[in-house]
């Protein structure tokens, strides 16, 4: 996501642009932290309650809309984030979606980069998220279930805290954060950059309560 300044933070309740449309609101969030092999981290699971709260108390998403694999043992087994379960969640997510829906999906853990060999990446890397078990799901298989599915008016809403994120979608506008900068007395401009500027801002709203 955008990396706005302290000014362009949106409160809770706070609406920018076009953030809430009408439809079902849906969500998968997913956070890894005990890894076995990559290295433990510290913040995923505490991330990923704040992120829910966000969705449910202040965007109006519904507890049993949002689905959240984490790598605990109080998680039951068919959410564990491992391969499979991940690839039945991102398959699920926009399943039975329709038009003016959104969605959000969050994902913080480790990610990594191998060769490309298609010749689709500028860097010859795709870019992939990392499973519990220690698999790799590829940029594109995220763009797959979740970008392209998704059907006039619907939207999509994705939080990665994870490295190499702004090439994990396999977006064609990957660069668009640094194609142009923000002055300190100006407003985001741009669709794209408002509306990802005004979820990004929530959510750092949400991690400083």
């Amino acid at each position: 996501m955008f990396r706005l300044r302290p000014q362009y933070k949106i409160l809770p309740g706070q609406v920018y642009g076009n953030l809430q449309p009408s439809g079902r609101r849906k969500a998968l969030i997913i956070a890894i932290q005990n890894y076995s092999v990559h290295g433990q981290l510290s913040c995923p699971h505490k991330d990923a309650k704040k992120m829910e709260n966000l969705l449910r108390f202040t965007y109006g998403y519904r507890e049993e809309d949002i689905v959240i694999m984490l790598d605990s043992p109080a998680t039951p087994a068919h959410l564990q984030p491992t391969y499979t379960n991940i690839m039945r969640e991102l398959r699920n997510l926009l399943a039975d979606q329709q038009p003016g829906d959104t969605f959000a999906f969050h994902f913080a853990g480790h990610s990594d980069q191998i060769p490309n060999y298609d010749g689709t990446e500028r860097d010859n890397r795709d870019e992939c998220i990392i499973t519990i078990d220690n698999q790799l799901i590829r940029d594109n298989d995220l763009n797959k279930y979740l970008v392209q599915p998704l059907l006039p008016g619907s939207r999509l809403y994705a939080f990665l805290d994870t490295c190499h994120s702004g090439t994990l979608l396999d977006l064609p506008h990957d660069r668009c954060s640094t194609a142009c900068r923000l002055k300190r007395n100006s407003r985001p401009f741009g669709f794209s950059l408002a509306n990802a500027g005004a979820a990004f801002g929530a959510f750092r709203q949400s991690r400083s309560n």
